[in-house]
């Protein structure tokens, strides 16, 4: 079998249409169609029903799907370790990130992977927390780094990185330097959307307080951490977030931080997430050294 057919069989499956198979591999639709007619050949059976405009697996399809996935896998796995042989590294490593991870540590780490590397390709993915394990499970990523740590047992998290997270209001907000819990509840609040590492951080962190969302104010929700820094600057709410994600502002006076009196434990930790039951690649274990070896330096 030819690795460029099993290939098309592949993206058809997943896009469920030969034409945006073609774009994404950048082949005609003809070549993508002659791919599959010499796999059914080889095979001797039907591998897609035409719908209309979308195509579905036949049974014999989805059968020859988890091979033909694990075959690509394999080859990846192969060219990779050959290229470590000969003192060199390759492939592309797809990597997750719950939204501060992402946005505030991530790229810099990459940056630094990447240099001696320069054949291979890294893709981040940014999602929440939920999303990010989501993702690990169906092997659309390979590593994750994440606000709060997963109790699926298919998983492994380890602690990698310490983040603060504090109350963060405008400026000329009237709140000092410190408020009390029993303040800020009465005070229009912006959070993060449910499923985010910080949004289930502060509301175990307001449970050992004897607090809970509901005792909140709560005006909004938003889905990204910038949406949530414009919306204080626009004297929307207050929020808790992590320091990291303001201290461009802090520092430049559009967002000050102000201390919660008597609430303990404004630490958290981001967590190195992976499969305990898929095959990391190598390049993609290297990763995970590298984010370790980061770790130690990090933490001093």
């Amino acid at each position: 079998m030819d690795f460029r057919h099993i290939e098309s069989f592949c993206k058809v499956a997943d896009l469920k249409s030969f034409s945006r198979a073609a774009e994404e591999l950048y082949l005609t639709q003809p070549s993508i169609s002659g791919h599959i007619l010499q796999l059914e050949k080889e095979l001797g059976v039907k591998l897609f029903d035409r719908l209309g405009k979308e195509v579905a697996l036949t049974a014999a399809g989805r059968c020859f799907l988890d091979y033909a996935t694990r075959m690509m896998e394999l080859r990846e796995d192969a060219i990779q370790r050959i290229a470590e042989l000969s003192g060199g590294a390759r492939g592309t490593l797809v990597v997750g990130g719950s939204t501060i991870p992402a946005e505030y540590l991530l790229p810099s780490i990459i940056g630094r992977f990447k240099e001696g590397r320069e054949q291979v390709s890294i893709s981040l993915m940014v999602s929440d927390t939920a999303g990010i394990v989501e993702k690990l499970q169906t092997g659309e990523i390979e590593v994750g780094v994440i606000g709060a740590a997963s109790d699926d047992p298919h998983l492994e998290c380890r602690s990698l990185v310490s983040d603060r997270l504090a109350l963060v209001v405008y400026p000329d907000h009237h709140f000092g330097a410190s408020v009390s819990l029993k303040a800020l509840a009465g005070e229009p609040c912006i959070l993060r959307e449910r499923g985010s590492g910080t949004r289930r951080f502060i509301e175990g962190l307001l449970r050992r307080e004897g607090f809970s969302m509901g005792n909140l104010n709560v005006v909004a929700e938003m889905g990204s951490t910038a949406a949530l820094k414009s919306a204080i600057k626009g004297r929307v709410g207050v929020s808790i977030l992590s320091v990291r994600a303001v201290e461009e502002e802090v520092k430049a006076g559009s967002l000050r931080l102000v201390d919660i009196a008597g609430l303990d434990g404004m630490e958290r930790m981001f967590y190195l997430v992976t499969s305990r039951t898929r095959t990391i690649s190598p390049i993609g274990l290297q990763f995970v050294d590298f984010l370790l070896e980061w770790s130690k330096t990090a933490q001093r």
